[in-house]
């Protein structure tokens, strides 16, 4: 059993309110909070979720029901991973234990991000019931414009979609293939996306 929680949320969103007022054009005095308030944050989780990404720095906590066997790494399921935080268990005579976060191998340049033991270290043993626990940071970086341009776009776009609804089908399936297509090269894989949710 997984568990996936963000336990530090972005400090931004992840486009510009002046982006979107461009990419809109609302007419002069609509109120932005509908706007940046509602429909940008509902759009930036969808894009997360469907891509099994983190665009704006932050901190997540993923648990797990036991270390892996045989050294196997720990995946972790949102990218693009950055760094480890904190790996805390409860060992088998029920202490909490900690494993030294400076001890372990980060691989954050692939994709999912890997954690593993030092070289001819193992995980420790844990108490069976007790979830482990990976605090990990994950995102492009602290501003909108460290979002690739291509996710930007997407998120624009859903916004578009949510603030005035084509009225046309052929449209509304038009502007959801060019979402798609934007997205589709940035999912890291269903497998993640799952846990996000």
């Amino acid at each position: 059993m997984y568990g996936l929680r963000r336990i530090v949320e972005p400090s931004v969103l992840a486009v510009s309110l002046d982006d979107l007022k461009s990419h809109l054009r609302p007419p002069d005095g609509e109120d932005d909070h509908q706007i940046y308030k509602v429909l940008a944050p509902a759009a930036i989780a969808a894009a997360e979720r469907r891509t099994g990404r983190q665009f704006i720095n932050s901190t997540w906590e993923f648990s797990l029901d036991r270390f892996p066997q045989n050294c196997e790494p720990i995946e972790l399921p949102i990218s693009p991973a950055t760094g480890v935080v904190a790996v805390s268990y409860t060992s088998t005579d029920g202490d909490s234990g900690a494993v030294n976060v400076e001890s372990l191998r980060v691989d954050v340049a692939r994709e999912p991000a890997t954690v593993r033991p030092a070289h001819g270290e193992s995980w420790p043993a844990t108490r069976a019931g007790d979830p482990v626990v990976v605090q990990f940071t994950a995102g492009y970086g602290e501003a909108a414009e460290d979002v690739p341009s291509d996710i930007r776009a997407a998120i624009l776009l859903i916004v578009e979609r949510d603030y005035e609804p084509p009225t046309a089908t052929a449209s509304l399936n038009a502007l959801n293939n060019s979402i798609d297509s934007l997205l589709e090269g940035n999912s890291v894989g269903d497998d993640y996306i799952a846990y996000a949710k």
